[in-house]
């Protein structure tokens, strides 16, 4: 059933780029705008392609019909003369915004056909009007191109100068440089008299818990944890305490 309808949607697709192929001058041209207002509604908003999926799906009386194609890579549009295959409708949801990408393949399959379509008809008469070598888009597209070429350049440089070798050596005299200080781990008891500081060296020389002792006589925040200040370096210290 699904190859029945994929030969179906191929049919329809080729039908109209035919039919598009074989009308010249102003109906060519008539053509193309109608496809051009398409073609932007369809980038500018998400809503359109999920509308048109399900307009497709209630045309068809199917859902099958919206089901994309089963073989590896078989031709789903033929767009004057020129085959395009599966891979490259893939490839085309891939530019198109996230909230689009996140939508499943069958129910939009049909609608990003007919616009890869439209997309491809709109470049062919873009190129036949020679806006190739329009000088705002030469401008542009040496812009892009200076963009391009340098982000390659700086990719390349990357590659070549940041081997595991250099980010060891990098390493290493980063370490050299910053030499760590020593760290020690205290705990300590603040009072506010020389008195008061004889008595506890005195009750610690007779074996009182320091920790207990800390909890119990220090005026300073550590005491709740026993007069524990943790890890510190020399210069985080007043210099008597130091």
């Amino acid at each position: 059933m699904a190859d029945n309808t994929n030969q179906e949607n191929q049919t329809e697709t080729t039908t109209s780029a035919d039919e598009v192929k074989t009308k010249p001058g102003d109906s060519r041209v008539a053509t193309f705008v109608l496809m051009g207002v398409v073609v932007v509604m369809a980038i500018a908003t998400v809503g359109y392609i999920a509308v048109n999926a399900i307009n497709v799906t209630n045309a068809q009386g199917s859902t099958q019909t919206t089901e994309a194609p089963s073989e590896d890579n078989p031709v789903v549009a033929r767009v004057e003369g020129r085959e395009f295959r599966a891979e490259d409708i893939q490839d085309f949801m891939a530019t198109l915004p996230a909230q689009v990408q996140q939508i499943p393949l069958q129910f939009i399959y049909p609608s990003l056909i007919n616009q890869f379509a439209n997309l491809q008809l709109a470049t062919d008469e873009a190129y036949r009007q020679g806006l190739d070598t329009d000088e705002e888009v030469v401008a542009i597209m040496q812009r892009r191109q200076d963009e391009i070429v340098r982000d390659v350049l700086l990719e390349r440089v990357v590659e070549e100068r940041v081997t595991e070798e250099a980010i060891e050596d990098a390493y290493n005299e980063f370490l050299l440089s910053n030499a760590s200080e020593p760290e020690v781990k205290a705990r300590h008891i603040l009072v506010d008299t020389v008195e008061e500081a004889e008595a506890v060296i005195v009750a610690l020389d007779g074996g009182a818990d320091f920790a207990e002792l800390a909890e119990e006589k220090s005026t300073g925040p550590s005491s709740v944890n026993g007069g524990d200040l943790g890890f510190f370096t020399r210069d985080r210290m007043v210099p008597p305490f130091a």
